[in-house]
């Protein structure tokens, strides 16, 4: 197999390290497919802090712990100016997104300038960000039909 193999570009040059095959059925195997891989710029940004640090904390607290989905009938009970985004249900107190300025009830319409239209792809944008404690998210929201951009630094895990 290839994975972790060096992905080459025609020069030679290592561009990326390879990572998987995604083959599209359980029951075929081999190499036909469509190969996945690591970006070589984001694998020395790996290696520099394993170096540094020795490890690479990924273990964040960022303090929302539930949204909701926006819909037609909160959209028209609100009157809101948008269709789409993430209404937090929950944040906990004295959390990094609290202290930021968050609340319950704040409509999330964007996360680092990326759209956020549902819970799905609101989660799917925190999950493939590769966050780590110390990274900053900007967070676009309405607030009384006001938009606003708040910035939560992401601080290591309470446990």
């Amino acid at each position: 197999g290839n994975s972790g193999g060096p992905l080459v570009n025609a020069l030679g040059e290592v561009i990326g390290m390879n990572t998987f095959i995604f083959t599209g059925s359980p029951y075929e195997q081999g190499w036909a497919g469509i190969g996945f891989a690591i970006p070589v710029n984001r694998i020395k940004e790996i290696v520099k802090e394993i170096r540094t640090h020795g490890s690479i904390n990924r273990d964040y607290w960022l303090g929302i712990v539930r949204v909701q989905d926006l819909n037609a009938q909160i959209v028209r009970a609100l009157g809101l100016p948008v269709e789409s985004g993430v209404i937090i249900t929950q944040i906990e107190r004295g959390s990094p997104a609290y202290r930021a300025g968050l609340r319950e009830g704040d409509l999330i319409v964007a996360l680092n300038d990326q759209p956020v239209k549902n819970v799905d792809q609101f989660v799917d944008l925190l999950t493939n960000m590769d966050l780590r404690v110390g990274d900053v998210l900007k967070f676009t929201i309405y607030r009384e039909n006001r938009k606003s951009e708040i910035q939560v630094k992401l601080e290591p895990l309470r446990r």
